[in-house]
């Protein structure tokens, strides 16, 4: 490709970019002035506008584009509806490439003629794509085979293609910053130019064959622990030419041939989920181009999915599998702490203090499956619940818009006894259920007074020394220069261990609520002052500097010094936790101001 075409297909692709945009932008402005009954349809007119200005462009470009398209085709949950109805073309064959250059290619990369390599050889391709086109073809030897051949030139084209891609998608977040897709267009351009090796595809087919336990020549009666799914069989590769075994099917979405054969659609489901989860949880190499083009369904009985594609594969780690596993079975079962805790495994930057919007979110990407025309549906349904649940609060309680996102609870007491004891609002930004006498809110700082309070009692008891050097009580703490650290200094905020907590909030916020893990990091903490010479506010590492030592001079655990001393005494019960009890999770108050960062 020139640099005449390269720089005109970037300016195709920018002009149609900038002028979708301005469509928009001008739409977001033309809208205030008319009115609610004719928006929706002066939005659906302009994203069939913009839908059928992608598809033109898609058509003509090819490359790239046409895989992205394919790829937005299949998310009816994300895109108007407009797209995915057009953009379903491209999962459709392209126009075909010449013949001759698909003979030239095939000479250049093999070493021979495509009639000394085959017996016969179909010119009409049984499908051409963005990347490739394929040719069924019969070996010498008899055997029945698929010639995938790499479009010439293609290389190029892609290779630019990401660069104009990126350079959009940096453009987009520059100018609307809340439609960030960076992440999405770095993983492309990391994985996009894998699929340009034919090789490199080839080797993956094998590898998931391998680990799917599949053979070509299986018995009727299939292992229990042997995925029932068909993976054709390498014949021979090289970088811009794959021969495939040639499989007979269908294709996936094609309901009137699976019905006309009476193919057990469920069952045909369960085999697929049960391929990809195998491929997932177990062999951690899996397929990462799964749209409808890359699947057949066989047409001789039992009519057993057929995995194509496998140019494009991504591996996870073990801590990845077990975090991915971690989120489906979270989002199952309603578990907030737990869905939070395997998005931080999984390295996910999100806010914490709205457990129950990831949750939605996630639920919405492994929900039930739902047809195109349902999916985009689904999601609206979420925010419009959302929304009529808050009126429902406010109008109960009778708040403004203003009012409905504070909680105010109220408890006085009086000669020890309680004479007020209210609350109004909601538990959360984005949680709608009314405020309660019952309901925990995370003080965060109040148990400094609280740890210190405890620490002192041990102090009056005998227990502790205030001139006693903290290694002396907690041995495992006299590392890292911190022998002379006095319980004073702690109490005081001058032992020099202000920061000792910083790194794990980097790390992983939720580990702050492993009691041990975070007494272990305090106890190999460096001080990054002499103790004594400066008075430095532990805004985070006072609480467990107080109670690794308050565990290790009343030889008990925290909670139970903190019930015999506070909570018992003052009959607290169920009122006042330092952590999160078993139970308790769905009583707390989410506060927006804690973010994961």
């Amino acid at each position: 490709m020139g640099w005449g075409n390269i720089y005109r297909r970037r300016m195709k692709v920018f002009t149609v970019a900038v002028i979708i945009y301005l469509d928009y932008k001008a739409l977001q402005q033309r809208e205030k002035w008319i009115s609610k009954t004719k928006r929706a349809a002066l939005w659906e007119r302009t994203h069939e506008r913009n839908a059928r200005r992608v598809l033109n462009l898609i058509v003509e470009l090819e490359g790239l584009w046409v895989k992205l398209g394919q790829y937005l085709s299949t998310r009816a949950d994300v895109l108007p509806e407009a797209y995915v109805v057009l953009l379903k073309q491209l999962q459709d064959s392209l126009p075909p490439r010449p013949l001759k250059e698909v003979r030239r290619t095939i000479q250049k990369e093999l070493g021979k003629s495509v009639g000394d390599l085959f017996s016969e050889f179909f010119e009409t391709p049984l499908a051409t794509a963005s990347i490739a086109q394929v040719h069924r073809a019969t070996l010498n030897d008899g055997r029945k085979v698929v010639v995938k051949v790499q479009h010439e030139g293609i290389k190029t084209v892609i290779l630019e293609d990401l660069k104009n891609a990126k350079s959009i998608v940096d453009w987009i977040a520059w100018a609307e910053p809340q439609y960030d897709f960076n992440p999405m267009i770095d993983e492309w351009c990391k994985e996009a130019p894998k699929e340009l090796d034919f090789d490199h595809e080839a080797e993956n087919t094998r590898t998931v064959s391998k680990n799917l336990n599949y053979k070509s020549n299986r018995d009727s009666i299939i292992p229990e622990n042997v995925v029932d799914v068909l993976i054709p069989e390498v014949i021979q590769s090289s970088e811009k030419v794959l021969i495939l075994e040639y499989m007979d099917g269908v294709r996936l979405n094609d309901q009137e041939s699976l019905n006309a054969l009476g193919v057990d659609k469920q069952k045909l489901l369960e085999e697929i989920t049960r391929a990809y989860s195998h491929q997932i949880y177990v062999d951690g190499f899996f397929n990462g181009d799964p749209h409808p083009g890359n699947f057949l369904v066989s047409k001789e009985p039992p009519h057993r999915p057929i995995l194509l594609d496998f140019g494009l594969t991504k591996s996870v780690s073990t801590s990845m599998k077990q975090a991915l596993a971690k989120m489906f079975l979270a989002c199952a079962e309603g578990d907030l702490v737990a869905l939070l805790s395997a998005f931080a495994e999984m390295g996910l930057k999100l806010r914490v203090d709205l457990p129950e919007q990831a949750m939605e979110v996630t639920n919405v990407f492994f929900r039930a499956s739902t047809p195109a025309s349902e999916a985009l549906q689904n999601v609206k349904t979420l925010t419009d619940q959302r929304t009529k649940s808050m009126k429902v609060v406010q109008e109960k309680m009778k708040l403004s818009k203003k009012e409905v996102s504070h909680f105010n609870p109220v408890c006085a007491y009086k000669d020890g006894k309680v004479i007020i004891d209210t609350a109004a609002g909601m538990l959360g930004r984005y949680d709608p259920r009314p405020v309660l006498p019952d309901s925990l809110f995370p003080v965060f700082s109040v148990t400094k007074g609280i740890t210190a309070g405890l620490l002192h009692s041990l102090v009056d008891n005998g227990k502790v020394k205030l001139e006693e050097n903290v290694a002396n009580i907690w041995p495992e703490f006299g590392t890292n220069r911190k022998d002379f650290i006095k319980v004073h200094h702690v109490l005081n905020h001058t032992s020099g261990l202000h920061n000792a907590m910083a790194g794990i909030m980097k790390e992983n916020p939720l580990l702050i609520s492993d009691w041990n893990e975070c007494l272990n990091r305090i106890a190999m903490s460096i001080p990054e002052t002499e103790p004594g010479k400066e008075q430095l506010y532990h805004y985070l590492s006072f609480g467990w500097l107080c109670g690794g030592i308050i565990e290790h001079a009343s030889g008990k655990k925290f909670q139970e010094v903190l019930e015999e001393a506070i909570i018992h005494p003052l009959n607290i019960e169920g009122e006042l936790y330092i952590g999160i009890p078993p139970g308790k999770l769905h009583n707390l108050i989410f506060l927006a101001a804690f973010r994961l960062r």
